[in-house]
């Protein structure tokens, strides 16, 4: 019994010890995850929030440009077809650009919106182009999808904003996260190490007890 009485700290601080290199392990293995949380928000931050902004303002100003070419006087239409065709075909590469990007629900819904507009503008240009002078040429329809595209582009804008502010919030609190786990695992360690000491002091008690015992000596 007094053997057994004698060995219980030791086994107390034996069991201390292997509850905190679990509790180590496991506070480890979350600080990882938050930190691939955090490499992963940084990664969609940039591309699917600060370039789709990129995308969107590009898209604006192919727009723009489109819209005065179309009321500049004096430029024959087939050098105004040319320059706007190189308009479309680059406004063509954003939006396989931007539709390559992560779209929540609601831009999703606005970019639909867009494209149908956008479609309906070029379709309306492309009339006038070819028949400038025609009755066919409805300048309030043009303005009307493109005032509707603009507004659009302007509410995808404001999403994008929205959702990068969502995925900064989400950073800050991961960074958080991670300091007070890492706060927490320096206590670990040190309570980590007074065990390891308290089973190394118990562990060389009881040798020294064993070695003093009477029966050890009566060899001698």
């Amino acid at each position: 019994m007094n053997l057994k009485t004698k060995l219980r700290p030791q086994q107390k601080a034996l069991l201390i010890f292997i509850v905190l290199v679990v509790a180590i392990m496991l506070n480890n293995f979350s600080n990882w995850r938050n930190y691939t949380h955090l490499s992963k928000n940084f990664s969609s931050i940039y591309k699917d929030r600060i370039m789709p902004s990129g995308y969107i303002y590009q898209l604006h100003d192919h727009l723009y440009q489109k819209k005065l070419l179309l009321q500049q006087p004096g430029i024959p239409q087939p050098e105004k077809a040319a320059v706007i065709a190189r308009h479309n075909q680059e406004v063509s590469a954003i939006i396989k650009a931007y539709e390559n990007t992560y779209l929540t629900p609601a831009e999703e819904n606005y970019w639909r919106h867009f494209k149908n507009s956008l479609l309906q503008y070029n379709i309306t240009e492309a009339g006038y182009l070819v028949n400038a002078d025609s009755n066919r040429y409805d300048q309030a329809t043009l303005q009307q999808h493109f005032i509707h595209s603009q507004e659009v582009l302007k509410k995808l804008s404001d999403l994008q904003a929205t959702e990068a502010d969502l995925l900064g919030k989400s950073s800050h609190y991961i960074i958080n996260s991670s300091r007070i786990q890492t706060y927490l695992e320096l206590i670990l360690l040190m309570i980590l190490v007074i065990a390891g000491i308290i089973i190394i002091n118990s562990s060389a008690q009881q040798a020294s007890a064993l070695y003093s015992y009477p029966g050890m000596n009566s060899y001698n």
